[in-house]
């Protein structure tokens, strides 16, 4: 903030009291604050699917195989399902399929 005459130039300052040099250094300072907020990526947390759908276009493969890896009991621990209701956890079936591609390599 600065000081000019009997009021205070910040944020609350009206436009028409700003000269264009103290506008522009306002808007700076305010593109230079929130370039560094946006350059730092934000993951979530977890990442969840709500139909077998979406996770079969996540994954790549076709609903089929899915619906299949389903029945075979693969994806029990990472689906919660609540009569039509569902929730798939991606991050654990990406998990599980590290787990089950390290298993294969190493026999």
């Amino acid at each position: 903030m600065e000081n000019v005459g009997t009021f205070t130039i910040g944020l609350d300052t009206p436009i028409h009291l700003l000269t264009p040099r103290q506008l522009f250094e306002m808007l700076g300072e305010w593109q230079a604050k929130t370039k560094q907020v946006e350059e730092k990526p934000q993951k979530p947390e977890r990442w969840y699917a709500n139909s077998i759908g979406e996770l079969a276009e996540i994954l790549g493969t076709s609903e089929s195989t899915v619906y299949r890896m389903k029945a075979n009991g693969v994806l029990d621990d990472c689906i919660s399902q609540y009569g039509r209701w569902m929730m798939i956890d991606v991050n654990k079936v990406f998990e599980k399929f590290k787990l089950s591609n390290r298993r294969r390599k190493k026999k």
